[in-house]
């Protein structure tokens, strides 16, 4: 059968008791061959009995399946044949890694994901070398140079690992999807790290340190808004609220106060709202979308946090 592909026509194609073919009017060579157990690959034929599947319908998107139905055509035209079966693998039809993570990865990764924003400029800012590459043509030693220049440039052995891991998201993907054979971080050990890490906390001295420089600014900020009364007064003018009956000047002091107390992330601080608190429990919930690790916790409260 022969007709022009669309959405509504892939969702509607429907397994039968023997295989069968749908061939594409927009793009001559694709075919999309439906199996009895409902597999529906694109593929694409150039010649009489030779054909290479590109991708499974749903993994690969149509406009991608012609894209790559056109340029093995017009490798075939050029040189008898495609380069990706002459050379038994997909470089002449594979994506730029560029393209497939602009095109394909990250409208993905930003309707699945969380911190889409971090990832793209982590992908944007750290592998421009292999950009240009298609992606079968990315190999783990690339990779690994990739990852030496880090280390010299004076990036830290955990900092290099997420960075990889950024880039392996992005390979797994084109593996499930049919982009890849496989991946090229396949054999690319991740480098070893303290896993135990350390933990810095301060210090009696560094504790009351901070308190008195939290006080002197409160102070500070109570002169300065002395004063412009003062001023004002003199003027006959509206005197703003007077600080020295506030319990704070703004929100620093107490915010630093809480985070002392509780172990409360900045993030997590600045998402508090009035229905996280429960004061007759003497606790603060903290809702797990805007966590680190993405779970609801329940924070005790001492007296100088309650109060």
């Amino acid at each position: 059968m022969k007709t022009k592909f669309s959405q509504k026509l892939l969702n509607g194609l429907k397994p039968e008791d023997k295989p069968y073919r749908v061939h594409d009017t927009s793009q001559p060579g694709l075919f999309i061959r439906v199996l009895p157990s409902g597999h529906m690959s694109y593929m694409v034929t150039w010649a009489r009995n030779k054909n290479v599947t590109l991708g499974r319908v749903g993994k690969m998107t149509l406009e991608q399946a012609r894209q790559e139905a056109a340029r093995y055509l017009a490798d075939a035209h050029e040189h008898g044949e495609p380069l990706a079966v002459t050379h038994n693998r997909k470089g002449a039809a594979s994506p730029t890694l560029r393209a497939f993570i602009d095109d394909t990865y990250l409208p993905w990764f930003e309707a699945h994901h969380r911190g889409h924003e971090k990832t793209r400029h982590t992908l944007d800012h750290n592998f421009e070398p292999i950009m240009q590459r298609r992606l079968v043509e990315i190999t783990g030693r690339e990779l690994e140079a990739i990852r030496t220049d880090w280390i010299k440039d004076g990036n830290k052995a955990a900092t290099a690992n997420r960075k990889m891991g950024s880039i392996s998201g992005v390979f797994s993907r084109a593996l499930d999807w049919g982009f890849l054979p496989a991946s090229p971080l396949d054999k690319v050990k991740q480098l070893k790290v303290d896993t135990k890490g350390r933990i810095r906390y301060l210090s009696k001295d560094e504790t009351q340190r901070l308190r008195d420089a939290l006080d002197a600014r409160e102070e500070r900020m109570r002169a300065e808004r002395d004063s412009a009364n003062q001023w004002r007064l003199e003027r006959k003018r509206n005197l703003l609220p007077d600080l020295r009956s506030a319990a704070f000047t703004d929100h620093l002091k107490p915010m630093v106060l809480v985070s002392l107390n509780t172990g409360l992330r900045r993030g997590e601080l600045f998402n508090l709202r009035g229905f996280d608190l429960n004061l007759q429990a003497k606790t603060i919930s903290v809702a797990g979308e805007g966590t680190k690790t993405i779970e609801t916790r329940h924070i005790p409260l001492n007296a100088e946090a309650l109060s």
